[in-house]
């Protein structure tokens, strides 16, 4: 399935082989982040 048939079958909710998704962090998150996991790979 294309990443275009993928995404208008999930919004139709048809099924879906993956869902899309992005997630991004303010730099401000990405200090805390690291603060506190030691890692910079969120």
């Amino acid at each position: 399935m294309a990443p275009r048939e993928n995404f208008l079958s999930l919004i139709r909710r048809e099924g879906f082989e993956y869902i899309p998704v992005e997630f991004i962090l303010c730099p401000a998150l990405i200090e805390r982040f690291k603060k506190e996991t030691g890692s910079d790979d969120y």
